[in-house]
């Protein structure tokens, strides 16, 4: 039931699902905290809402600056594409 503000209709959850869809880079934080089986599926559903993603998964949200920053992953045309 969480909102943006009041002249958006989105759910938190639609808006996570967008950021995903939209993302070059998703990063899966505190991977070493849960059962392989979960982390497994975690990468699937992530992979299914955006199949040119670059999975990474991280522990305490340590992640190497170059494998987020200067990707060179992002697409102008792409981007305008985009249903939102």
């Amino acid at each position: 039931g969480e909102r943006r503000d009041g002249d958006d209709e989105r759910k938190l959850v639609e808006l996570l699902v967008e950021q995903i869809e939209f993302s070059d880079v998703v990063i899966i934080n505190k991977a070493g905290d849960v059962p392989p089986a979960m982390l497994l599926e975690v990468r699937r559903v992530v992979a299914a809402l955006n199949p040119d993603a670059r999975i990474i998964e991280a522990a305490f949200g340590q992640v190497p600056l170059g494998a987020i920053m200067d990707t060179g992953l992002f697409s102008e045309a792409k981007a305008a594409r985009h249903p939102f």
